[in-house]
């Protein structure tokens, strides 16, 4: 599933929500890509929620809150401030079972971590950074790296 970039504006309040409901052996891709502000304006703020379950079973719950107003958006342990995320979430019952924990990248100022759930069919790729064009190519390059399935919705793939 791939949305086009979100964009919130200085002011603006945006909250969105995603629960997919799986059966056995599905499988799902979903990418969101947020841009906080419109050039050289402050942004809004961005509340997202993502959850995931197959056969009754939670595979992946993730949330996103960044922008004016977020609990430590502009700290160093959450966004450090960057205007611009994309998340790649994939959950494939025979794709990511052998991956490693979790790996960093950072390109130019764009950072991104790609980690894998404990179940081993649930795998995250985030980046953020000043650039909407610069995280997704980070997506793309690590999810490329750890041989995500060619069905998987990679930005620019």
């Amino acid at each position: 599933m791939v949305g086009e970039p979100g964009i919130t504006a200085v002011g603006a309040e945006h909250a969105n929500l995603l629960t997919v409901a799986l059966d056995e052996g599905a499988r799902v891709g979903v990418l969101e890509q947020v841009q906080l502000g419109r050039f050289e304006e402050s942004p809004g703020r961005w509340s997202s929620r993502t959850r995931i379950e197959r056969a009754g079973r939670v595979v992946f719950d993730s949330s996103l809150d960044a922008g004016t107003g977020a609990a430590g958006w502009e700290s160093a342990a959450v966004l450090d401030g960057a205007p611009s995320v994309a998340a790649l979430v994939v959950v494939d019952p025979d794709g990511l079972a052998a991956r490693p924990v979790a790996q960093w990248r950072e390109e130019d100022g764009t950072r991104a971590a790609v980690t894998f759930g404990a179940s081993g069919d649930a795998a995250q790729v985030c980046a953020w950074g000043r650039d909407l064009a610069a995280c997704r190519r980070l997506i793309a390059g690590l999810a490329g790296d750890h041989g995500f399935p060619g069905w998987c919705p990679v930005p620019g793939g």
